[in-house]
């Protein structure tokens, strides 16, 4: 944390959100379910359930980020007149934002939907079943959301860090599930990747 503060000009969300993923993490047995020898099948699940308070709080932290995030947007004037989509996109435009400019009729859509969207969704995660078919809309959602985010707007590895974020929501039921199995741990492959290479690489 005092390597990151010392640097504040350097930080983006990510760097705060994996920071707080990092805290729980350390009290949980991560390197069976969510590693890059997991991911390859090169080490056997031995978990199923991990109940402890450090798990809950695991959860309920990568929940809160949404939540706090659709609530706070609330308070903000462009989101309540639906301008924050357009602006965002004009300030962080993505490798995807020249062919979202086509949808500009759409924008005030899109902002009243994220705000909707950050707080119903991990509410449902919360309350309803992970296994239920909410539960399960809500997780790809965010899953969707991410990708999304990635692709539309300049926000450096925030969005893959969420993406790793969104594997601690998964049913650990579907884990029986042999394509279902395999496509989180490409996820968790290919997000891992990117979280570990992205702060490397040279900044334009």
């Amino acid at each position: 944390r005092s390597l990151q503060h010392g640097h504040p000009g350097l930080l983006f969300g990510g760097d705060r959100v994996l920071r707080l993923l990092l805290f729980w993490g350390m009290f949980l047995p991560l390197n069976n379910e969510l590693s890059v020898d997991r991911a390859l099948g090169k080490t056997p699940s031995k978990f199923n359930y991990v109940t402890t308070p450090f798990s809950a709080a695991l959860v309920i932290q990568v929940l809160a980020l949404y939540f706090y995030a659709g609530v706070s947007k609330l308070q903000d004037t462009s989101w309540i007149h639906g301008h924050a989509f357009e602006e965002a996109l004009s300030l962080f435009p993505g490798i995807l934002a020249p062919r979202i400019w086509a949808w500009r009729a759409l924008f005030p859509a899109m902002t009243y939907f994220t705000i909707i969207f950050e707080i119903l969704a991990p509410l449902s995660l919360l309350f309803l079943p992970r296994s239920s078919v909410p539960g399960r809309l809500a997780l790809w959602g965010l899953i969707l959301f991410n990708f999304a985010l990635a692709g539309i707007f300049e926000v450096s590895f925030f969005p893959w860090v969420c993406l790793v974020g969104c594997l601690v929501l998964i049913d650990p039921k579907s884990e029986g599930q042999t394509e279902h199995s395999t496509f989180f741990r490409r996820i968790t492959l290919f997000s891992a990747t990117v979280v570990g290479i992205l702060p490397i690489l040279p900044l334009s």
